[in-house]
């Protein structure tokens, strides 16, 4: 797999009537940078390169892999995004948003920072601000698609995957209590913050666990990031 500069990317003239370009980036904006530093964790997606055979990495200005170019394609047949998958811990991959030619389509407007990335200040994208949400293109879905433009440029489209903060309670000898609770929520961007107020009739309410952390009766904040929680109201019975 060879390293390939965006700036280089271009077809010769007497090709462009039969052949064009992918490229498919990994859309990484700024703000999912720092979530991902935050919860260490590599800011490159996984992708099975059986998948992307004869394409080469697209290394940004300041060294990094930023995405995934094919060689010269044919413009005679269809090709198929069912197989362009990406894997980020804390997010879910909802598919590509589709750029032509460089200009003017865009995935839905929540997608707006994320597919601006790459597309510099003074780009079409950022002047006509056009949004179609049938160019987001899901693997599951819509997949196929017929080259008619010379570049093709895939925008991955990234959501972050919502984990429940569960509550249930037990006695201080590890006896379970019916007390209910609503889940909560947390994502690797967005951390929770705990509503609940304990009373439970006959017993009196000791402090909160949560995993390995010390007993507490402050109002629990579970900072953003992977994975559910759970968090257990610990009860001494009153004689």
């Amino acid at each position: 797999m060879m390293n390939f500069s965006l700036k280089t990317s271009f077809i010769p003239n007497k090709k462009k009537a039969t052949f064009f370009k992918a490229n498919y980036f990994f859309n990484i904006n700024n703000d999912m940078l720092n979530h991902l530093e935050r919860a260490q964790i590599s800011p490159v997606p996984s992708l099975n390169e059986a998948d992307y055979q004869a394409y080469n990495k697209i290394i940004s200005a300041e060294g990094k892999w930023i995405g995934m170019s094919s060689e010269l394609l044919p413009k005679s047949q269809s090709y198929s995004l069912k197989n362009k998958t990406l894997k980020l811990p804390g997010y879910t991959f909802e598919g590509w948003a589709k750029v032509r030619n460089r200009h003017n389509v865009l995935a839905p407007p929540q997608s707006q920072e994320q597919a601006q990335l790459y597309a510099g200040p003074t780009s079409v994208i950022h002047r006509t601000r056009v949004y179609n949400p049938s160019f987001l293109w899901k693997p599951q879905e819509k997949h196929h698609f017929e080259p008619i433009g010379q570049i093709y440029d895939f925008h991955a489209q990234w959501t972050p995957i919502k984990y429940p903060v569960r509550y249930s309670a037990k006695t201080i000898w590890n006896e379970p209590l019916e007390w209910d609770h609503p889940e909560g929520m947390r994502s690797i961007e967005q951390g929770y913050i705990s509503p609940a107020k304990v009373k439970l009739p006959h017993y009196h309410f000791v402090g909160w666990q949560v995993e390995d952390a010390p007993l507490s009766k402050e109002q629990l904040i579970i900072p953003a990031g992977i994975g559910p929680v759970d968090i257990i109201a610990i009860f001494e019975q009153i004689s």
